[in-house]
Order: C-alpha cells, then structure tokens, then sequence
C-alpha cells in the first residue's frame, strides 16, 4: 500500500492503493466520516429487466452503473432476506467503503467484486 499526496500539500491523502483494478483504493477518510454518521455519496439503483440493474452515484462525482445478478447467486448470497435491489444497493456500499466511486466500474456482473475484494460474498452474508 502507498499513500498518495493529496492536492492541497499540507496533509497527506488517506487513500490507500492496494493493487492493480478497478476496485483498488481503500479511503480511511471516507470510512471514518461514514462511520461518523456523514452521509458522504447518494446511490440510487433502478431495476431495468429482471437480471439487469442501473446504478448512479453521487459523491464528489456523479458516476453511472451497469450491474448484472443472477437469480442463483442472488439466493446464494441472501437466500431471500432481501430484495434483488437492496443487494445491489449494499454492494455499493461495500465498494464505496473502500474506493470512491469513479474507480468502480461502469458495467460488471456482481460476482465480478469477489476477484477484487475475496471478503465481499463473506461480508454480504454477514451484513443481511
């Protein structure tokens, strides 16, 4: 892990880079001020077909999302606690926990998560 320096030289970034990919940045700032009950992005997720979703964020930046899920894995995680929509709403929590938004990517199946982040399908699980 290497910190990065910030824009405004008279403090050091707290993201921290973890690998190559897309979802590769873990930011303490984000985590401590969400942990602080600071609401820092807004996702809003739509259903467009019943494997396909369409996600927006808006953080510092307004990113757009193109996320598949199977039934299979969508029972696998959840066996029916929550709705289709709500796992994928969580899991955009999850990866907004540990980079911002413009570093995740714009179309990916939701399984894609686990090969960059092995402790996703464990904390899902937990999580519900």
């Amino acid at each position: 892990m290497s910190q990065r320096q910030a824009p405004d030289s008279n403090h050091l970034s707290t993201s921290y880079y973890l690998g190559s990919g897309p979802f590769s940045y873990y930011n303490l700032e984000t985590e401590k001020k969400k942990r602080e009950g600071e609401v820092m992005h807004k996702i809003n997720v739509i259903q467009t077909d019943i494997e396909t979703f369409e996600i927006t964020v808006k953080a510092s930046s307004i990113t757009t999302h193109t996320v598949t899920l199977t039934a299979d894995y969508y029972n696998e995680l959840t066996g029916g606690k929550i709705s289709p929509k709500a796992l994928v709403e969580q899991s955009f929590e999850f990866l907004l926990e540990r980079e911002p938004n413009t570093m995740i990517l714009s179309r990916f199946d939701l399984p894609v998560i686990s090969e960059y982040f092995p402790e996703y399908e464990e904390t899902m699980i937990k999580r519900l």
